[in-house]
């Protein structure tokens, strides 16, 4: 088990935010061997450490929230200049929580994936771009219809790259750190955030299920996506959905 095998990556923006992320970043400390990246824009709320860096960014010349809500797109800064070093990539909300973490088995799991192909991970892979388009065009009830029309997917038919994309559950993937991969990955959702931003307060329909963005650049720089189930996501890496969050702890 080596402590580059993977690293955690987290995108804190805003004081409020710090909190849940300290709480998350010492439970990661705690249960895990390895090392975390929290990019964040008040790297005065952490403290660096051998085991964690605080990378500080500058967001002023992004949009912090869009009609009221946060920019979800802005994770995308998570992925910007990763390690090579490390092999896997974890993304976390930052308000979540750990209850163990089994990671010699994770690695084991991972590692006979990527032997058969596979590099991204996620939950609910079987939400694929191809089949939104096809219930919007039908009139039926779509979780993405905001996204077709952000883009404008109801007026033109998207990129082929994009036709394939696994929009998974937001709050947790991993990736493959394979470059260029990860470098294609980081700048498609960079460009997806700058359209949704250039579009105005009264079109843009919100960034809530960014998962579409996450998907559409896994399937643009080449991954390969492998559902993981609620044993992978409980049993093995003990995930609870905004456990900092909604605690007092």
């Amino acid at each position: 088990m080596s402590s580059n095998k993977i690293l955690f990556t987290l995108l804190c923006l805003g004081e409020e935010y710090a909190v849940y992320c300290n709480n998350f970043i010492n439970n990661l400390l705690d249960v895990t061997p390895y090392n975390i990246r929290v990019t964040t824009n008040v790297p005065e709320k952490f403290t660096q450490s051998e085991r964690l860096l605080v990378r500080d960014v500058d967001c002023s010349s992004y949009k912090l929230s869009i009609r009221n809500q946060f920019n979800y797109n802005l994770k995308f800064l998570a992925f910007e200049n990763i390690d090579p070093c490390y092999e896997y990539v974890f993304y976390f909300d930052c308000d979540q929580r750990v209850d163990h973490f089994k990671y010699n088995e994770i690695e084991n799991i991972l590692d006979a994936l990527n032997n058969d192909g596979k590099d991204y991970f996620g939950t609910r892979t079987n939400s694929v771009l191809k089949g939104s388009l096809e219930r919007f065009k039908r009139g039926e009830n779509e979780l993405f219809t905001h996204k077709i029309l952000n883009y404008q997917l109801d007026k033109k038919d998207p990129p082929a790259s994009w036709l394939e994309a696994c929009m998974i559950s937001e709050h947790f993937f991993i990736l493959k750190n394979e470059q260029p991969k990860i470098i294609t990955f980081f700048e498609t959702w960079k460009a997806l955030n700058t359209h949704t931003e250039s579009l105005a307060e009264d079109v843009c329909q919100g960034t809530w299920g960014d998962g579409f963005e996450i998907g559409v650049s896994a399937a643009v720089a080449g991954y390969t996506a492998y559902e993981f189930n609620s044993y992978h996501q409980y049993d093995v890496l003990g995930i609870v959905f905004n456990g900092y969050k909604y605690s007092n702890t």
